[in-house]
């Protein structure tokens, strides 16, 4: 598999949580429909921790709904 190079803006997204502490699914794809008409890719679990501080099945969640 050849990686292409990375260019452009991509940026670290946050996780929208609701307040039982699950990602927020509806939250999330509004803001990947906003994010996709500015920006040319996504850093998903990037910013502020997210990523290491979320459970396996929630850094899963959003992978799968970005894809």
């Amino acid at each position: 598999m050849k990686i292409k190079n990375l260019t452009g803006v991509i940026p670290p997204m946050i996780t929208p949580f609701n307040s039982d502490g699950e990602v927020d699914e509806n939250a999330l794809i509004d803001l990947i429909n906003f994010l996709i008409k500015h920006v040319h890719g996504l850093f998903i679990c990037g910013t502020y921790g997210s990523g290491p501080l979320m459970k396996l099945e929630q850094r899963k969640k959003v992978a799968d709904i970005v894809t």
